[in-house]
């Protein structure tokens, strides 16, 4: 019996490291009210918390898978799944020939950026502390990332 309840015990510890690595506090995640200028010809697309609720956890599993078979992505994927539950994301929604996507803009420092839950976050450097991800609604399927390598 009470190598049984070890047992449990282990598996629940792992379990929450697990999901402790792939969460991104509510606190650090912003849906941004409107497109941001250079993307003004797509139509907005108002977003929930619901709309976001697994995009973090989504993304985090969709990194790992990758990491996997794509060696020269494999140090950067590292890296930002290592630190994931300290970025930041920006959210907005848009509708593109008539799709629905979530596009997603991580970074680890908002220093620079005072109204980064209403202002678009950008940098010129893609890579472990800033890149983006971008996720259709209609077909469940991640359409386009930009980390910082040939992805």
């Amino acid at each position: 019996m009470k190598t049984i309840f070890c047992l449990a015990a282990i598996l629940i510890i792992l379990s929450c490291n697990t999901l402790g690595t792939s969460f991104i506090p509510d606190e650090n995640q912003a849906i941004l009210s409107e497109i941001p200028l250079p993307l003004r010809g797509a139509q907005m697309l108002q977003l929930s918390t619901s709309d976001i609720k697994n995009v973090p956890s989504d993304i985090y599993n969709y990194l790992k898978n990758y990491s996997i078979g794509n060696p020269a992505c494999k140090p950067i994927v590292d890296q930002i799944i290592a630190q994931f539950n300290k970025y930041y994301v920006q959210y907005f929604g848009m509708i593109v020939a008539e799709k629905r996507f979530i596009m997603c803009s991580f970074f680890l420092s908002i220093d620079s950026f005072p109204n980064w839950r209403s202002d678009l976050v950008g940098e010129s450097k893609i890579g472990v502390s800033y890149w983006q991800f971008s996720y259709c609604i209609d077909d469940q399927s991640f359409n386009t990332a930009s980390i910082g390598c040939d992805y």
